[in-house]
């Protein structure tokens, strides 16, 4: 991460507070529920218009996820941590994805 996008993060946890920036995690990614649900039914709809307004809601979304998960990652402070279980669901997800590979064949 970029040490001015780091910086401002930092800002925003310290100005808003741990509490607050969690709420707001928790906000954002209903948002993102809510945008997802839309862009699919959107693409169900037929209507381009609505599908291109849906996945560019979602692109939004995604990005305040992002942006409240680094939060999240300041907060809790523990990178050792989120390194761990990043590696492990990877590697377990990699897993499945060879088990199905290995069925197709």
């Amino acid at each position: 991460m970029a040490k001015t996008t780091y910086s401002v993060l930092q800002r925003a946890v310290k100005e808003y507070g741990n509490d607050e920036q969690m709420r707001m995690a928790q906000e954002e990614c209903s948002e993102l529920t809510v945008a997802l649900s839309k862009y699919h039914r959107s693409e169900i709809s037929g209507d381009k218009r609505k599908f291109n307004r849906a996945a560019e809601s979602v692109i939004e979304e995604v990005v305040d996820v992002e942006i409240m998960c680094r939060q999240m990652h300041i907060i809790l402070g523990n990178e050792d941590a989120f390194s761990t279980v990043r590696d492990f669901k990877l590697n377990r997800l990699e897993e499945r994805l060879n088990k199905l590979e290995s069925k197709r064949k």
